[in-house]
């Protein structure tokens, strides 16, 4: 049965994406990858998430590429009780990253992901700072595994700058 399923895979043409045979280069792409020291704690969260999952070895690669990082943050009430006090919000995590080449300085790859963590509001102070900290860890984890995805993806396709669609006008 096991053997069934892993032939049909082959046959449709499905391939790991982090594959480390000589033909995908995915991994040892993305451990090239630094990212800029973060300027806050937002940013830092992000960064640290991102360095387990592109380098999860942590050896020591020479930089090729540069990862810029711009993450925006909102809260936002989701459930007010009758007594219009807020029991629930939604934090939001909104990065726009740019992948660069760090000798030609071409940009490959730009875009913008969003993730959402909601948390509840409790009566002590100190559990809805922790439950808050916990959703931005919650937000920047899952925007490290959308990052993550974009990138490897990129590079299995073959690494090349996006071209702009050709619209007809010149």
């Amino acid at each position: 049965m096991l053997v069934g399923s892993l032939l049909l895979l082959a046959s449709c043409g499905f391939r790991p994406l982090y594959r480390q045979d000589a033909s995908g280069a995915t991994v040892p792409q993305m451990a090239a990858i630094s990212i800029p020291a973060p300027p806050d704690r937002l940013h830092q969260l992000l960064r640290n998430e991102l360095l387990d999952r592109l380098n999860p070895t942590g050896q020591a690669v020479a930089s090729r590429y540069v990862l810029t990082l711009k993450v925006t943050e909102a809260r936002g009430a989701v459930l007010v009780t009758r007594t219009e006090s807020v029991s629930r919000f939604n934090l939001t995590e909104a990065l726009d990253y740019t992948l660069t080449d760090a000798s030609t300085r071409t940009i490959l790859i730009t875009g913008t992901l969003n993730s959402t963590a909601s948390y509840n509001v409790l009566r002590a102070e100190y559990a809805n700072l922790a439950a808050e900290e916990d959703a931005r860890v919650r937000a920047a984890r899952d925007l490290a595994d959308l990052l993550r995805a974009r990138i490897a993806l990129f590079f299995e396709r073959g690494g090349q700058p996006e071209t702009p669609a050709a619209d007809g006008k010149g």
